[in-house]
């Protein structure tokens, strides 16, 4: 099960870029992993100070981030949306590499992250993305699958 949050929340500082014209991205939804298969309880012990998510909410989310999703009218640049949508993608890794440096106690055998879904919709046209981490690099591969939505 998976729960749907509409949210305008920021990167928390330690995740974010240096660079403060990107450092302060939004992405406009987010979808949390709500399963019996992770024990949230057992996690945010695990985790002790290291946050659950890269971005603060209200509620400071009890569950894993599943899926980002940025969403811009067809009026702005594709450029735009892609780039907030890249900097949120690298800062949830660097939150990844904590969490699982903090579980795994800094072995030097680290699990690789897990790839990323991401969701970019762009006016009437909607991108599903798959964001990896590789030799420290973020890679993107876009238009998977290209939705194109026409209304009448």
């Amino acid at each position: 099960m998976l729960d749907v949050f509409r949210t305008a929340c920021r990167i928390r500082p330690a995740f974010r870029e240096l660079d403060p014209a990107v450092g302060e991205t939004k992405v406009d939804y987010a979808i949390l992993v709500d399963s019996p298969a992770v024990d949230a309880n057992t996690l945010r012990t695990a985790l002790g100070t290291v946050p659950m998510t890269h971005f603060g909410l209200s509620d400071n989310a009890s569950t894993p981030l599943a899926i980002s999703i940025e969403t811009k009218s067809d009026a702005v640049d594709k450029l735009t949306g892609s780039t907030q949508l890249a900097t949120w993608v690298r800062a949830h890794f660097r939150h990844l590499e904590v969490v699982r440096d903090t579980l795994q106690g800094k072995r030097t055998n680290a699990v690789d992250l897990p790839a990323l879904p991401l969701i970019f919709a762009l006016g009437s046209e909607w991108y599903v993305q798959v964001a990896c981490r590789r030799e420290e690099k973020t890679v993107r591969f876009s238009r998977l699958v290209y939705i194109y939505i026409y209304i009448p």
